[in-house]
């Protein structure tokens, strides 16, 4: 069977990096739709940059870091209490783990705070960036950060991925229209599909649960469902979708 004739789809984009990275690794040709491509966000691309600048020293990712968070208006005075954290952890990472490095900037940065001021949607998405990056950098341990760079510039430097052809990968939104003949629907686990924000609202959990029916439409052949059984050490229950289609 011809790769283009495949998809993946998730309800969310940030769980779409999971499957991005195994198919680099495997030298699977793929094509990614939609808001993907987990590391060129630009969020998580100025987290790299801060632990970069930490280990290096260089202040070139460190001032990219700050003027994605806090604009360019911090790069004409470097903001001192930042620049002490910096400077306090390029002495101290032998002993504190990637994961809290990012902590200590995060809230130094004021991120949260910062990101209340958008779209509820679009601050959510934020929010399941970071608890995604987190989750990346959870195996690491203290004085890891090289180890971590490493991982990320390997999977940065394998070029498997195609504009054109290739295992079609993508959210459900991504999808609409596209039809293939092996569909896999991926993360079907409560909180993630249907998303957690959407069990205390009828109207959203609808139309969640029209999406499911979208995704499934998207095939003309099999389609496989897969849930993840834990994430970020947590049990996820089964979505209920799945269980309504036993019942129905």
């Amino acid at each position: 069977m011809k790769e283009e004739n495949i998809a993946i789809l998730s309800r969310v984009s940030f769980y779409l990096k999971n499957f991005e990275d195994s198919l680099k690794r495997e030298g699977i040709s793929f094509n990614v739709q939609g808001k993907s491509r987990f590391y060129l966000k630009g969020i998580v691309r100025a987290l790299i940059n801060y632990l970069e600048s930490v280990y290096t020293g260089k202040k070139t990712p460190f001032k990219n870091s700050l003027k994605f968070f806090l604009g360019e208006k911090a790069l004409k005075k470097l903001p001192e209490d930042i620049l002490l954290l910096w400077k306090e952890h390029q002495k101290r990472y032998p002993v504190k783990t990637p994961r809290e490095v990012i902590d200590e900037y995060m809230e130094k940065i004021g991120f949260f705070e910062l990101i209340k001021s958008l779209p509820p949607d679009q601050e959510k998405e934020e929010r399941e960036i970071i608890e995604e990056f987190y989750y990346i950098l959870s195996p690491y341990k203290q004085g890891e950060i090289k180890k971590f760079l490493d991982s990320f510039a390997i999977l940065e430097n394998l070029e498997t991925d195609r504009k054109e052809g290739g295992v079609f990968v993508s959210t459900i939104h991504g999808a609409k229209g596209l039809e293939f003949e092996i569909v896999f629907i991926t993360g079907l686990s409560e909180s993630l599909f249907p998303r957690k924000g959407s069990l205390s609202s009828r109207k959203e959990l609808d139309e969640e649960r029209r999406l499911f029916y979208v995704a499934l439409t998207r095939s003309f052949g099999k389609v496989f469902l897969t849930r993840p059984k834990t994430r970020m050490g947590r049990k996820l229950l089964p979505s209920r979708f799945l269980e309504e289609m036993i019942i129905s």
